[in-house]
């Protein structure tokens, strides 16, 4: 449904906004279609070909699919240009691992003793907290992730917020997308001596009223 609206979108503006052929592509990324995702994604890059966004959105993609070569190249040459973005120090760190040495992990330190003047510059810090933590932790700096990852945390904290109304359409869609299913369907079909394991896709957390509630 998201892709139809971005494509009404595309049809009114013209295929000229890179964000949201952004957009569309992390939607078929979300759908399992990384074909159709990378198809956007570098449709984007045509268009912004400098830009910082198109270029992290596909290595990201590239990453998830096992294309770390390329993701690794795409994330560098941004982190050329732009040598303190965040979503590129985090994607290497992803596909790489940091290494005792890299120079990103100064870059990190001096963004994470910045202090935020605003909420978006907060939210930020702690971004860049949690991936400190994953940089220290990478090169046996244990304490010192350990400490970075619990500031992080602790200020994420901050933005949390339940939304009762939201979780309630988070289920519903899990109801959307899952075709619903009863025992009596799957009768006879299993093998009681296969002692392997068995992993229950797309269902929420079982035992809560909230769950007992939305799939009654």
């Amino acid at each position: 449904e998201a892709i139809e609206w971005f494509e009404k979108i595309m049809e009114v503006e013209g295929r000229r906004l890179p964000n949201i052929l952004i957009s569309m592509s992390q939607a078929a990324k979300r759908g399992g279609d990384f074909d159709q995702a990378i198809a956007w994604a570098e449709e984007a890059i045509e268009l912004n070909p400098d830009g910082i966004a198109p270029r992290n959105n596909l290595a990201r993609i590239l990453a998830i699919i096992g294309d770390k070569k390329k993701a690794s190249a795409l994330h560098s040459k941004v982190l050329e240009e732009h040598p303190e973005d965040l979503g590129a120090i985090g994607g290497l760190g992803y596909i790489n691992k940091f290494s005792k040495g890299d120079p990103n992990i100064k870059v990190l330190e001096k963004l994470y003793d910045h202090d935020p003047e605003t909420i978006l510059e907060e939210k930020e810090k702690t971004s860049i907290g949690f991936t400190l933590g994953q940089a220290y932790g990478d090169t046996g700096q244990y304490a010192k992730s350990i400490r970075a990852l619990t500031d992080a945390n602790a200020r994420r904290r901050q933005f949390l917020e339940y939304n009762f109304q939201r979780e309630v359409d988070r289920f519903e869609l899990i109801k959307h997308v899952f075709e619903p299913v009863t025992p009596a369907d799957y009768a006879d079909t299993g093998k009681p001596d296969d002692r392997q394991m068995i992993f229950i896709l797309g269902m929420p957390r079982s035992g809560t009223s909230l769950t007992e509630q939305i799939l009654s």
